[in-house]
């Protein structure tokens, strides 16, 4: 079994949070397309320029 870890700093940080896993198995993650996430992250990239400072 995996061994998850979250050093004592991150707690000091964010002392509520709430931490899950997931395991998943026969998962392919792999990527077909390229085109479809670089559309995606151009969109998301554009969207956020309204927020910075």
């Amino acid at each position: 079994m995996p061994r998850f870890i979250i050093e004592d700093d991150f707690w000091s940080l964010f002392p509520h949070a709430k931490i899950g896993t997931v395991i998943c198995e026969g998962i392919d993650n792999s990527i077909r397309d390229v085109g479809i996430y670089d559309q995606l992250l151009q969109e998301v990239h554009h969207g956020i320029e309204s927020f910075s400072v």
